[in-house]
């Protein structure tokens, strides 16, 4: 006789369940079907519609259940007993009565009972998850998106994975036997008391078990895998122990277990986890199952690739990052992903609903390894935003991208959130939109070329960003042709082009330094070398053609430099006496109309008198950096040289930094260093960033000469005798026919970075009044800075004249109201630094950058992650890390800090220039991978010289 037993809540009876329970009844002879009792329901699904006697008076009436009985225990051991008793001949059949309890519970009962596990199949499109969630969508979701409207959604109790799933060991021991996709490694589990008792005895079992191999000893607390938080790579593990070594066993599991009690596991329960060593591992990582920060539907995949270790992730040596939209059909997904998510989706399965954290290795020949499967303690909540919202808007974001790529100079479009122009550096990767149509409109739209023009540069029609889902980027296209001489020939131009585009896609890692790794856009000392990768692009005349014209445009704007910086210099200081007048100006506080013309007034005159000669100023600096870095590729001139060379660079970060000392031992008043510097900002874009004028925070000294030892950071600049540079620099000069001497190149270079910064500093006063003026307005309209920041330029100066207040005022809450429900579902979406496809949209890849590092010194000290910290923060002797940095944050320098991290930032970028000048250590552009790791970190060093950065 068989007897089946099936179990389940029976809430909300569906087609599902029917199927299941006919299933059960045609393999026996006799069905009985337990019903969950109300507690226990009411800790798995909640709100539990129906009573347990409700749900009991349905399912006896099914003509495919011989009989009910209550089931007071997910686990249905206590019932399969009390049958076993009852039956005592018959084969007993434990139908699998939900996806997730087949790997676990009853089974092991079942099988010392020789019955049998019988699988039913699970209607997905039927689980209460999915059907809460069709519920909710239909009567509560609101047509504009609404991030709070997800909150209270909740499908489980997640408190099931910690009963039947506790530690690392057991999760591993019941998925071994049922994964397709993965493996798991053999395993050997014992407990701290069954050391303290039975160490001989565990020591022969791991030999016996794993004799002549190598084995693996973890950690696996019950605290380990919290729902709350979690520790990870908290506990100690030993790789590559000998299976033979009896010593080394001993040392290694003592290792581990020492290491429970360091971090306050002391319970005799706690596990020791044995496995065999993964061999040939081709790369190792984390993927968990939805975005760590905004649980959006996306599987994020943290790995090694270059290590050959099972624990590059978890040591925090992780070296590449991709996000995979959920869902994504599997042909357009990386080889080498495809095996991963298969297995991923198949562990899934057996938790559905809970977000997971699972460690993996991927072997030389493909086999997918699981190392540890945990609840994702981040996301530990059963609610999620729309997830075919956020698919909706992607698809959006790839038609923006075609239609773009549609319009674009070549069958290739490519964008980047850092060539050229920087603007993940300038204004942020996601900015507010004032901070974007004020950047786009003064430089982006136009400025950006015909600025260089004059220098004989290429003309490029358009404007040079993009924006997708309010994250900016850059026309690599149109950046590469423009940074191109217009005399050299076109055909020329067109298969540079191509073979640009090729480059950058093959080292995307280089899209934050296009113009000295990829674009041949001056000449430079290092050319025949860097030009051999031209050999299969250009004909040996086209490659003479190409040297030429370097030649000929760097030695023009050398030999004319003077009369063109003479020449912007005159139209920046028109630019200020103007901006003076506009200041000396008196209006009514009530002119609401006056101060946005005087706002647009400011931002158009900077846009026509100050941003051209900028940008010319910087790509002479360009040039000279590039010249520069040439010489110490070549080893003409050392990384010392160099470095003296810019600390002999006096800039208004200098003049600041001096002022500052001045306020402090009180020879100026506060009144007249805010006037010279009071309209800085650490966002030059951002109104919701006070300017100094109006916060004290930025310039409270922190120094304290009885704490901080001066003569360990470096502040004073070495004035260095340069006259060796200069002789070197003439010779070479006359060697590569450049139509000038050392003497004259030196001041060229040093001329064009030190008014870049000065232009910079004057035009961005007009930025900052114009800024201000629009809060002023903003604020008597009785809107925040964080709310105006919605807004765009256009809307702010555009509108005045022909509205009333009460006009304006409704048309900008109107904007506002929407632009921020339109950036909470924008920031949702992950994109890519870079572009190369349609497909970088839903398989969006990071990569490791290289950062520039600035001096050769080696410092270590305490991290700061300014970011998070209020300006009056201590920072004197601490390592500064920042996400991005411009002019208004030269008060740090004010600071004496030890050291400075960005993420974002170029080798010519503004901060690079600065911690040169002050002969302070950095690594700025370090990349979203380096960045994850060292904003958390409490001790960093780094290492200039050999250019490496580790958290300590």
């Amino acid at each position: 006789m068989k007897i089946a037993y099936s179990f389940m809540i029976g809430d909300l009876f569906n087609y599902g369940h029917l199927k299941s329970l006919e299933k059960a009844r045609e393999v026996s002879d006799f069905h009985i079907c337990g019903i969950i009792s109300d507690d226990v329901a009411r800790r798995w699904t909640s709100p539990l519609i129906c009573n347990y006697e409700e749900r009991q008076a349905v399912i006896a009436k099914i003509s495919c259940v011989d009989e009910v009985i209550l089931q007071e225990s997910l686990d249905p051991t206590e019932n399969l007993q009390q049958i076993r008793q009852r039956f005592p001949g018959a084969e007993i059949l434990l139908m699998q009565s939900h996806h997730l309890w087949n790997s676990s519970l009853g089974v092991d009962y079942i099988n010392q009972i020789g019955g049998r596990v019988v699988q039913t199949d699970f209607y997905h499109s039927l689980s209460r998850d999915y059907m809460t969630k069709a519920f909710f969508r239909f009567f509560v979701e609101k047509k504009a998106f609404d991030k709070s409207s997800f909150n209270d959604l909740t499908f489980a109790d997640v408190s099931f994975f910690q009963e039947n799933f506790p530690t690392k060991a057991n999760t591993l021991e019941r998925l071994r036997s049922s994964l397709h996709h993965a493996v798991i490694e053999p395993l050997f589990i014992f407990t701290v008391r069954q050391w303290e008792f039975l160490a001989n005895e565990v020591i022969e079992k791991i030999r016996d078990l794993f004799g002549g191999r190598l084995v693996v000893v973890r950690s696996s607390t019950i605290s380990e895998d919290s729902l709350d938080f979690s520790n990870a790579g908290h506990y100690h593990s030993e790789l590559g122990v000998d299976a033979e070594n009896v010593d080394a066993l001993n040392r290694a599991i003592t290792k581990v277990i020492a290491s429970y009690h360091a971090g306050g596991a002391t319970s005799a329960r706690n596990q020791v986890l044995v496995q065999e060593q993964t061999s040939d591992v081709l790369l190792s990582g984390v993927i968990f199952t939805r975005n760590l920060l905004t649980n959006t539907p996306y599987y994020l995949v943290n790995y090694d690739d270059i290590s050959s270790t099972t624990d590059g992730v978890t040591s925090g040596c992780a070296s590449k990052k991709v996000e995979i939209l959920r869902d994504t059909p599997l042909d357009l997904i990386d080889q080498q992903w495809r095996q991963l998510l298969k297995a991923v989706q198949e562990i899934e399965g057996f938790f559905q609903g809970i977000s997971l954290d699972i460690e993996f290795a991927i072997k030389t020949d493909g086999t997918v390894v699981v190392f540890q499967v945990r609840p994702l303690a981040a996301n530990s909540r059963f609610y999620s935003p729309n997830d075919d919202l956020v698919r909706a808007t992607v698809s959006d974001c790839q038609a923006v991208y075609g239609r773009l790529a549609a319009e674009g100079l070549s069958d290739r479009f490519v964008l980047s959130d850092m060539a050229f122009w920087n603007p993940a550096e300038l204004i942020g990767d996601r900015p507010n939109q004032l901070d974007y149509s004020l950047f786009n409109h003064l430089i982006m739209k136009e400025t950006w070329n015909t600025a260089l023009l004059p220098l004989g540069y290429t003309r490029v029609e358009g404007g040079l960003l993009a924006l997708i889902a309010n994250k900016p980027y850059v026309n690599v296209q149109k950046a590469f042709l423009c940074l191109l001489p217009a005399s050299l020939p076109d055909a020329i131009k067109q298969r540079l082009l191509a073979f640009y585009l090729e480059r950058l896609e093959s080292n995307p890692e280089l899209h934050d330094k296009i113009e000295f790794e990829i674009v041949h856009n001056c000449y430079t000392f290092d050319f025949d070398d860097s030009a051999s990768c031209l050999v299969n692009v250009l004909k040996p005349d086209e490659i003479t053609t190409l040297k030429q014209t370097l030649l000929n445009i760097t030695n023009e704007i050398i030999g004319c430099y003077r009369t063109i910086i003479a020449d912007d210099q005159r139209s920046i200081s028109a630019l200020e006496e103007r901006y003076l007048k506009i200041k000396e100006k008196r209006i009514d506080p009530d002119d609401w109309r006056e101060k946005l013309s005087m706002a647009r007034t400011l931002v158009e005159d900077c846009r026509h008198a100050g941003i051209a000669p900028f940008t010319r100023l910087a790509r002479m600096a360009f040039i000279g950096n590039a010249l520069l870095r040439s010489l110490t590729k070549t080893g003409q001139l050392s990384v010392d040289e160099v470095a003296h060379c810019m600390n002999t660079i006096t800039t208004v970060a200098t003049e600041l930094d001096e002022d500052f000392e001045k306020l402090r031992m009180h020879a100026i008043g506060s009144e007249e260093f805010t006037s010279k510097y009071g309209h800085l900002r650490p966002g030059t874009y951002d109104i919701t960033k006070l300017p100094y004028s109006k916060s004290t925070s930025y310039f409270t000294s922190d120094f304290d000469c009885n704490v901080v030892e001066l003569a360990s950071i470096p502040l004073k600049r070495d004035i260095a005798d340069l006259s060796a540079v200069h002789n070197k620099l003439s010779l070479l000069c006359t060697r590569h026919n450049l139509l000038c001497d050392g003497t004259q190149l030196l001041d060229f270079i040093f001329q064009s970075i030190r008014l870049r910064e000065y232009f910079k500093f004057v035009y961005t006063k007009n930025i900052s009044e114009a800024i201000e003026l629009i809060a002023d307005v903003g604020e008597s309209f009785g809107f925040s800075r964080e709310q105006m920041a919605n807004l765009d330029y256009y809307s702010t100066v555009n509108l005045y004249q022909s509205c009333t207040r009460e006009e304006l005022s409704e048309t900008w809450s109107s904007l506002i109201d929407s632009r921020i429900r339109k950036k909470e579902l924008l920031s949702l979406v992950t994109l890519p630094a870079i572009i190369f496809s349609e497909r970088d949209f839903v398989l969006a890849a990071s990569f490791s950058s290289t950062p520039n590092f600035i001096t050769d010194q080696v410092v270590e000290g305490e991290a700061l992650l300014l970011d998070q910290a209020s300006p009056d923060s201590a920072l004197a002797g601490r390592i500064i890390v920042l996400e991005k940095a411009d002019p208004g944050f030269d008060w740090i320098f004010t600071k004496r800090i030890r050291a400075l991290v960005t993420k974002y930032g170029g080798v010519a970028s503004h901060m690079s220039i600065r911690c040169a000048e002050f002969g302070i250590p950095a690594a700025i552009g370090c990349g979203e991978l380096i960045f994850a790791r060292v904003q958390s970190a409490q001790r960093i060093a780094i290492d200039c010289r050999n250019k490496t950065i580790n958290v300590m």
